[in-house]
């Protein structure tokens, strides 16, 4: 359960405020999952980010390009 909600609490990146350009996203999400998955003595789980009612503006393009340099573009599910 508690690997469960991990799962779906560190896979959500929200705006927070459009004119500091700021958001809350992903950090360090592999390591967590790698770590969590060794102690429990399992695989780590296929995941997918959603990008859900995100404007299409200069904070959709930092979070793509932000994905895209960290490596996780190959995870995002698009739902603009």
């Amino acid at each position: 359960m508690s690997l469960n909600f991990l799962l779906i609490s560190d896979l959500i990146l929200i705006p927070i405020n459009e004119g500091l350009e700021a958001f809350k996203g992903i950090l360090d999400l592999t390591n967590t999952l790698k770590f969590i998955c060794e102690k429990e003595k399992r695989k780590v789980l296929k995941y997918k980010i959603l990008l859900n009612n995100i404007k299409s503006d200069k904070n959709l393009i930092l979070i793509n390009e932000w994905l895209d340099e960290k490596g996780f573009w190959m995870f995002v599910i698009k739902q603009y």
